[in-house]
């Protein structure tokens, strides 16, 4: 891997962090400002509102994170021209995503249980001195009995195999399942069609059918796949297109011209209806694979702040719906004691944001990163057995 693809790589990962906390942050303006976009929309206007609700769309980050695994765990595979090291990159990879995936989502969940159990949590509180509906968003967590058997089962099976939002210890982790079939789904399309000729035909095929069974998360990661071997396949595009002709393509690409002409029309996009579930997928896919050549905006996620938000997005992602729930009715009542309900708001709002980023590095120090060495650890240890 060179040293330019490397940091291409390194941008993906700073990508990845800036998506965790906009999620975090649609999150907190849910708990705590949930009609902020209406009211840009009737101080500002219609477009403006557009824009913010591009800036602030969590749903579109679900979809970026999913295009972007899907690169990441495909592009070794299609990177090599050895078969044998091919096949064995997808065995190896099979192998850890279980347990890579499920150790921090069972901390996670094992950390709620032990505050549901205390009583600790106080959403339900929160909502009421919020004047928010119940069943509200913020309301809608954590209506059940706590027990130690079925918050295992929750870290284990359940986010991953048969996920229920009405006794899920962290709502977040509704994503778990459809990552964990996506990336099984990745491993079997590789060891299937692989880099067999046909597959140009089966990527549109198979994107049809998936659309057509309303499955179209499944397309995420087969566009990850497809942009993975687009990727890995640059120098014969290169060679198609002419050598000049791609490296004036990708000066003006990576130009802050083009970044800046850009930037405000995907945003806008972004902030539109996922129309046909289709708008987002492309997206995503048009921002992945800007990233993996040598931009401005490449450049600057590469960097090590943004890098490292990367490495600590999987903690921050699972520990802030937890923390909202617990900690967000003693911070708000606590910012009465400095003002008025509206920065009484946005005390528990940034304390939480904060709080979210320290338990997200603590989850990544202590089970995170160590889930990726036990997952090597497993996978190595099972060489014996083949």
């Amino acid at each position: 891997m060179s040293r330019t693809q490397s940091k291409n790589f390194l941008a993906l990962e700073g990508l990845r962090g800036v998506a965790s906390v906009i999620v975090l942050i649609v999150h907190l303006k849910n708990a705590f400002f949930p009609d902020l976009i209406e009211q840009v929309e009737q101080r500002l206007g219609l477009q403006c509102s557009i824009l913010l609700s591009g800036i602030l769309d969590g749903n579109f980050c679900v979809w970026l994170f999913w295009v972007m695994s899907a690169f990441v765990l495909s592009v070794r595979y299609h990177s090599t021209n050895n078969d044998n090291d091919a096949q064995k990159s997808v065995t190896s990879a099979t192998i850890r995503r279980y347990p890579r995936l499920a150790l921090p989502v069972l901390a996670s969940v094992m950390c709620a249980w032990v505050l549901v159990n205390a009583g600790w949590m106080t959403n339900h509180e929160l909502a009421a001195s919020l004047n928010q509906q119940k069943g509200s968003w913020l309301d809608s967590f954590y209506e059940f009995t706590p027990s130690f058997f079925n918050a295992l089962k929750c870290g284990i099976w359940d986010s991953f195999l048969d996920y229920d939002p009405s006794t899920s210890y962290n709502r977040n982790l509704w994503t778990m399942e459809i990552e964990f079939f996506g990336s099984l789904f990745i491993f079997a399309f590789l060891a299937l069609i692989g880099k067999h000729p046909v597959r140009l035909i089966c990527y549109p095929i198979v994107f049809v059918i998936l659309n057509r069974l309303d499955l179209n998360e499944g397309n995420a990661f087969l566009v990850g796949i497809a942009l993975s071997d687009l990727y890995s396949s640059r120098e014969i595009i290169a060679g198609w297109i002419g050598l000049k002709n791609h490296q004036y393509l990708e000066a003006f690409l990576g130009s802050k011209g083009f970044l800046f002409l850009s930037a405000i029309p995907i945003v806008y996009f972004i902030g539109l209806p996922n129309y046909f579930s289709l708008l987002h997928l492309v997206l995503a896919a048009l921002i992945t694979y800007y990233l993996l050549f040598d931009t401005f905006l490449s450049r600057i996620l590469s960097g090590r702040l943004f890098v490292f938000l990367g490495a600590i997005s999987f903690g921050v992602y699972l520990a802030h719906i937890p923390l909202i729930c617990s900690l967000g009715y003693p911070l708000y009542h606590w910012g009465l004691n400095f003002g008025t309900d509206t920065i009484a708001r946005g005390f528990a709002g940034l304390g939480l944001f904060l709080s979210s980023i320290v338990f997200g590095i603590l989850l990544w120090y202590f089970v995170d990163r160590h889930s990726v060495r036990f997952a090597r650890w497993l996978e190595a240890s099972t060489n014996g057995f083949r």
